[in-house]
């Protein structure tokens, strides 16, 4: 195996672990998954793109059953800053992430205010399909 394959493998093997954990937290406490994503750090196995990306999905899927908007749109704002469109999980969680958050506000404001936020959501989860359809 080659070095840069091994530290790949590391990399990916250590956000695994994170998500895992993070996501075992989320399904018994969301609001402590939400802090505890927020104390994560890069470490040498663990990269601040893999930390920002995993902080965003936790906030997206804690604010999602809390039905909180406040930490969906926390998550939202990580990903759009990552900008990384060039990945189907990255199209698919910023989805995800908007879709959400159009769902929790349309409780409130009513789905019509919210029409551009999902429109917004089917093109990213289209996006999304679409490269995984050129990947094979």
């Amino acid at each position: 195996m080659s070095p840069s394959r091994s530290k790949r493998d590391r990399i990916l093997a250590a956000a695994q672990r994170e998500h895992d954990r993070l996501y075992a937290i989320l399904d018994e406490d969301p609001l402590r998954a939400a802090s505890e994503a927020r104390l994560l750090v890069p470490s040498p196995d663990l990269t601040e793109t893999n930390v920002k990306g995993i902080r965003a999905m936790v906030l997206i899927d804690s604010g999602d059953q809390l039905s909180n908007a406040d930490l969906v749109a926390e998550g939202i704002a990580i990903l759009r800053d990552l900008k990384r469109p060039d990945t189907p999980q990255f199209s698919y969680n910023l989805a995800n992430g908007i879709s959400a958050l159009a769902r929790i506000r349309g409780k409130r404001v009513g789905h019509l205010d919210t029409a551009a936020d999902r429109l917004e959501a089917r093109r990213l989860f289209q996006e999304a399909a679409d490269i995984c359809d050129e990947a094979l």
